[in-house]
C-alpha cells in the first residue's frame, strides 16, 4: 500500500470527523477529531454515551460499521476485536475494506471491562474532563505536515476522568505493602530504597544528563519502565525542610483563603489567630489545645479541639488553586495567590516549573492515600512532590498498570512526574512510624521554648507538598 494512499485515507479520516470510541473504567466517550490538511490544525470534541447508545451506534452490524483488525497497540500488548476501540464510518460511503485501512492509522484503546458496555456513563462537558494525551495532538500535526501515516505504534488517548478506578492487580500490590510486616519492607528487593541500595537497585538507573525540569547538580534516578519519573534522594537540606514547614503550616494554614479538609464540616477559629508584630498571624500551634472547632451542623458532627485537629483530624490544605474535591475540578473563580516565597524556594530546585496549585498532605502512620491519577489540571506540565518527616512507600504505575514500582521515600526526597508519568497511577500504601530524622522530630518546638507542648509532633507525621501547574496560560502566574 503506497504512502500516498495511506495519507489520503488518513486525511479523509481527519477531514470527515472520524469518531473514536474510547473506554476507560465505567465511562465511555467519543472523541471527534477534525482538521485541516493545509494548516495541520487538529480540533476535537468529546461526548459521553451510554452502553445501549454505543451498541446502536457502533455494534449494530450494518455495512457502515468498521471492525478493527487484530494488531499491536502502542504499548506492545496484543489487542483483538473484543478489546479495542471501534471506528465508525457512518458519515461516509467508504467500504468495509477501506475503513479497515483507515483504522490501521489510528490508536487502539484496550477495553478494561466488556461488561461495562451495559452501564450508563455520566455526562461530561465538552473538552472538560476528557482530553488528548499530551503528545497525541503533536503527533497528528506532524503526520499531516509530513504526509505520513501516524499513530500506529505511538501515543495513546488518555482520559482525564478522576473517578476512574485502578486495576485489581494494582490494588493488590497496594494492599500487600499496606499490611506487610516491617521486616519485609526493610528487606524486600521489590522496594526501591536509595539509602539501602545506594542507587544500585536493579529497577532504576542514575541520570547523568542535564535535565531541563530538574536541578542539574543533584543526583537523580529514573526507572526505565516508567519514563518521565525522576526521583531525587535527599534533595532538600534540613534547613529548607524546616523553612517549608514554617511557611506552609505556621503561616499558610492560618490563612482562611487556603482550604482544608476541615472546612467542609467545622468552623476554624481564625479569629483567635491575631496579627503578630512582624505582620504575620499566630499559628494554630499557638492556641490552647482545648480550643474548640465548632461543627457547622450539630446534628451530623461534633466539635473537635485544636489538639485533635493537629494530631490527627487535619489531612490536607490547598495552596493557590483551591481544588473542589466534590466536583473533582478547579473552580473558575480567581484563586488566592500561591505564596511567592514558596514559589522562589521551589524554583531554586526546579527552575522551569510554574507552581499554581499545591496540596499539602498531613499523614500519620496508619494513614494511606488510595491509588489515583492527578488528571484535573488542564496543563500536562511536570508535577513535583516533596517529602518531609516520616518515611513512606510510594506506589506508581503507568497508565495501563502494566509496569509499576514501589519506592521508599525519606525526608528531603523529591519526585518529579513528567511526560508519560505525569498522569501515572500513584498512591501511598504505608507511612512508617519512628522514621523521622532526629533533628526534625521535635518540630515545631525550637530552642526558644515556643510550642514546647508540641515537642515531637513531626516525629509522628509525614508532610507531603505536591505542586502542580493548573493551566498553560500565563494568567495564573
Amino acid at each position: 500500500m503506497s504512502s500516498a494512499y495511506l495519507f489520503a485515507r488518513f486525511a479523509w479520516a481527519i477531514l470527515f470527523k472520524v469518531k473514536l470510541f474510547v473506554i476507560e473504567g465505567q465511562r465511555r466517550y467519543i472523541i471527534r477529531l477534525s482538521g485541516d490538511v493545509k494548516t495541520g490544525k487538529i480540533d476535537y470534541k468529546t461526548e459521553s454515551r451510554t452502553g445501549n447508545e454505543l451498541k446502536n451506534l457502533y455494534g449494530g452490524g450494518g455495512s457502515k460499521t468498521a471492525t478493527p483488525k487484530k494488531r499491536k497497540s502502542g504499548q506492545g500488548s496484543t489487542v483483538d476485536q473484543e478489546n479495542t476501540a471501534e471506528l465508525s464510518d457512518e458519515d461516509s460511503d467508504t467500504s468495509m475494506e477501506e475503513t479497515d485501512d483507515i483504522w490501521d492509522l489510528h490508536v487502539n484503546w484496550k477495553r478494561r471491562d466488556q461488561e461495562s458496555l451495559e452501564e450508563t456513563a455520566p455526562g461530561v462537558g465538552p473538552d472538560r474532563n476528557v482530553h488528548l494525551a499530551p503528545d497525541i495532538e503533536a503527533d497528528l500535526n506532524e503526520a499531516l505536515r509530513r504526509g505520513e501515516a501516524a499513530l500506529e505504534e505511538s501515543s495513546h488517548i488518555a482520559l482525564g476522568d478522576p473517578e476512574t478506578k485502578p486495576s485489581d492487580d494494582l490494588r493488590s500490590v497496594f494492599k500487600k505493602w499496606q499490611h506487610a510486616p516491617l521486616q519485609d519492607i526493610t528487606e524486600s528487593r521489590d522496594i526501591i530504597d536509595f539509602q539501602r541500595d545506594g542507587g544500585r537497585h536493579v529497577g532504576c538507573v542514575r541520570v547523568d544528563k542535564s535535565l531541563e525540569d530538574a536541578p542539574v547538580l543533584n543526583e537523580a534516578y529514573e526507572i526505565p519502565n516508567l519514563p518521565g519519573l525522576l526521583i531525587f534522594p535527599s534533595l532538600l537540606p534540613q534547613a529548607d525542610q524546616v523553612a517549608l514547614l514554617d511557611k506552609t503550616i505556621h503561616r499558610d494554614l492560618s490563612n482562611p483563603s487556603h482550604q482544608t479538609n476541615l472546612h467542609f464540616h467545622h468552623c476554624l477559629p481564625y479569629d483567635l489567630l491575631s496579627p503578630r508584630t512582624d505582620g504575620g498571624r499566630l499559628s494554630f500551634f499557638d492556641l490552647d489545645g482545648s480550643t474548640a472547632l465548632q461543627p457547622k451542623d450539630l446534628t451530623t458532627h461534633k466539635a473537635i479541639t485544636v489538639e485533635q485537629m493537629l494530631r490527627r483530624k487535619l489531612r490536607w490544605m490547598t495552596l493557590g488553586g483551591q481544588y473542589d474535591w466534590t466536583r473533582k475540578v478547579y473552580p473558575d473563580e480567581t484563586p488566592p495567590a500561591f505564596p511567592p516565597d514558596v514559589v522562589n524556594m521551589l524554583k531554586e530546585y526546579f527552575p522551569s516549573i510554574d507552581p499554581q496549585a499545591a496540596i499539602v498532605n498531613f499523614y500519620t502512620p496508619g494513614d494511606t492515600l488510595s491509588v489515583h491519577r492527578d488528571v484535573s489540571e488542564e496543563s500536562d506540565q511536570a508535577l513535583v512532590s516533596l517529602s518531609i518527616g516520616c518515611d513512606s512507600l510510594f506506589l506508581i504505575a503507568n497508565y495501563d498498570a502494566s509496569e509499576c514500582a514501589t519506592i521508599r521515600l525519606r525526608s528531603g526526597d523529591a519526585v518529579l512526574m513528567s511526560g508519560e508519568s505525569r498522569f501515572a497511577w500513584h498512591g501511598v500504601p504505608r507511612v512508617l512510624s519512628d522514621t523521622c530524622p532526629p533533628d526534625l522530630r521535635d518540630w515545631p518546638c525550637g530552642g526558644n521554648g515556643r510550642f514546647s507542648q508540641w515537642r515531637g509532633w513531626l516525629g509522628t507525621k509525614r508532610i507531603n507538598i505536591n505542586v502542580r501547574q493548573m493551566m498553560d496560560s500565563p494568567a495564573m502566574k
